[in-house]
């Protein structure tokens, strides 16, 4: 089987079982993206708040992409580009022996 699919161009790479903590590669990024993005949205609402404005659906993108809000003229960050960039995305699947691909996470004593 392993054959057959590498003729057609797609590895099968097998994972360890319980160990989705460590070899989850794009699991790492959310951590930090949504830190970014709930201090955008406390930042943001409290703004909002003292002008006695509501959050709308429509600052979804605001709060994801950053930028200044025109209601309030407050500057929140892009908390999709700090989280998922190209350095941070490798450094996480670096971590997961991902990128180059590795049994890194077998070597984790805490799993």
């Amino acid at each position: 089987m392993l054959a057959g699919l590498r003729i057609k161009g797609l590895h099968l790479v097998p994972g360890v079982p319980n160990t989705t903590a460590k070899t989850q590669e794009t699991d790492q990024n959310y951590g930090p993206f949504k830190t970014l993005h709930r201090g955008n949205l406390q930042q943001l609402a409290s703004a909002r708040h003292k002008k006695k404005q509501q959050l709308m659906l429509k600052d979804l993108a605001l709060l994801v992409f950053g930028g200044k809000d025109p209601i309030t003229g407050v500057e929140l960050e892009d908390s999709f580009s700090k989280a998922f960039s190209q350095r941070v995305c490798l450094a996480a699947w670096r971590r997961c022996g991902a990128v180059p691909l590795t049994r890194e996470p077998l070597n984790d004593n805490n799993l």
